[in-house]
């Protein structure tokens, strides 16, 4: 990153002590183990002797069958791995003694001769990569000695799974949404109202821009070089979010936005305005949606900053005179065709020529006097050709690389991703068979991963995400070994 030259801040860092790894039972005392996980070599390596404390007899089992025990004592037991020619794999030892219960997690790493590595982030809550995939910065919350709420921030490279804790901060942190690839972080802090900076080295800084006097920055992209950053403001209460474009950490451009919104309405002073999501690798080229009324309409700005709604000559909309329920005259406004967005990552391709979306359309139920709605299916927008390209399957399109690769998830909620070819026009087929076939490692059995993102010049990193029982999504990647 380079040394910006930022204006009024607030800087705040903390270190505190690690956090201890033991893993107190469930249901109450009686059974504690003296860790909470064993990490083995892929030949199987040393077999590891778990000293156990229990208030009664207790017993263990393992939940895959390459984890294997003997030995047990009193007070220990000795688990071993069957050796491992795949990729990293996770098994769990199960301890139970009368109602208590505990269990040992065991990760085996992957056999080394593949030609890919794979790590999946159990760890972690949050997880993002940088524009090229050099770097995924990841983060997990947990609790100091004292009870309070810390926030752990890790940066890993991609091509080493070398990771480093880059620092331990006690102000939230929501969630990490980019990083550059020189390793600087940006995060959403303090309950998602402001920004956090932070470098390689732990530093950090709250983005604060109080002249504009239009709210705090979100920054939600950044150039591959790291010099130009995309983003919006809180705005004001007229404008609502305000679109912002940055030059080494200073804001210099405000972005422009129309005069209605996505349905053709008029917009409202006050509502939300647009937020920019995401941008091309350059830094050219930015899209985002318009929150108005929390509409999700996507939209970009070309590379000289004219804003246009994603689908081209295919977006169209259309009003309709009916009446209130007090049979007051009024106008509804309708999305016929239009591409709608969330707060999705990496929709733009890293050249800026293509954009991932998803298809909605309305239709005006005379009945209800209101326009009705659905998406249609997923779609990859050509900036340089106004084409819309429609998958033939799929509800979203999350990612889409330079090289023609479409990512299309296949439902809500995600559980799984086809690869489409753009230029050939064929699908390459789910996720998992695509990474076998082009890294030569088997996710099949990795609790459900699927693909989300590729990345690099020459697609050599692929990142995604695997359900937790919880309901939520933790993340994984692989890279291609030099």
């Amino acid at each position: 990153m380079k040394n910006f030259n930022f204006r009024k801040g607030v800087i705040a860092v903390l270190a505190l002590a690690a956090i201890g790894c033991t893993k107190k039972e469930e249901g109450g005392s009686g059974i504690n183990l003296d860790r909470a996980l064993v990490t083995m070599d892929y030949s199987g390596g040393t077999p590891v002797t778990i000293t156990v404390e229990a208030a009664s007899n207790w017993t263990a089992a393992p939940s895959v069958s390459w984890i294997t025990l003997s030995d047990q004592t009193a007070n220990s037991i000795v688990v071993s791995v069957e050796p491992n020619d795949g990729v990293e794999r996770d098994g769990e030892v199960v301890f139970t003694a009368g109602d208590a219960k505990t269990t040992l997690k065991v990760k085996q790493l992957e056999n080394p001769e593949l030609p890919a590595h794979f790590r999946k982030f159990d760890e972690y809550q949050s997880a993002v990569a940088s524009p090229t995939g050099k770097y995924i910065t990841a983060m997990g919350g947990s609790t100091d000695d004292a009870g309070l709420m810390v926030f752990n921030v890790y940066l890993i490279e991609t091509a080493t799974d070398a990771r480093t804790h880059v620092g331990t901060y006690t102000y939230e942190l929501s969630a990490p949404f980019c990083v550059t690839d020189d390793g600087s972080m940006m995060f959403y802090a303090q309950a998602w109202v402001n920004t956090a900076l932070i470098e390689p080295d732990g530093s950090d800084l709250i983005l604060s821009y109080p002249d504009l006097n239009i709210g705090t920055p979100r920054i939600s992209c950044v150039s591959t070089d790291g010099h130009i950053w995309g983003g919006y403001f809180g705005g004001t209460t007229e404008d609502g979010n305000i679109p912002y474009i940055f030059v080494d950490g200073e804001p210099t451009t405000r972005l422009e936005v129309p005069e209605t919104n996505f349905r053709g309405a008029p917009r409202v002073a006050g509502n939300s305005g647009f937020q920019l999501r995401g941008g091309s690798a350059d830094g050219t080229m930015f899209y985002g949606t318009s929150w108005d009324n929390l509409d999700y309409g996507m939209c970009y700005w070309d590379k000289e900053g004219k804003f246009h709604w994603v689908g081209g000559d295919m977006y169209k909309t259309s009003q309709h005179e009916t009446v209130d329920q007090y049979g007051n005259p009024k106008t509804v406004y309708c999305v016929d065709w239009g591409v709608q967005c969330e707060d999705e990552q990496y929709k733009m391709s890293p050249n800026g020529k293509y954009i991932g979306c998803m298809i909605y359309q309305e239709t005006f139920d005379e009945a209800q006097g209101a326009a009705v709605g659905s998406r249609t299916g997923a779609a990859v927008f050509d900036t340089e050709t106004g084409e819309v390209i429609m998958m033939p399957s799929g509800m979203n399109v999350f990612s889409v690389t330079d090289s023609g690769l479409a990512v299309v998830v296949d439902g809500a909620p995600a559980t799984s991703s086809t690869i489409y070819d753009l230029k050939a026009g064929v699908s390459l087929g789910d996720g998992v068979d695509w990474v076998r076939e082009n890294f030569g490692i088997d996710i099949s059995n990795s609790g459900g991963c699927f693909v989300t993102h590729i990345f690099g010049e020459n697609d050599n990193v692929v990142f995604g995400c695997y359900p937790t029982e919880a309901g939520t999504y933790n993340y994984w990647y692989a890279a291609k070994n030099n």
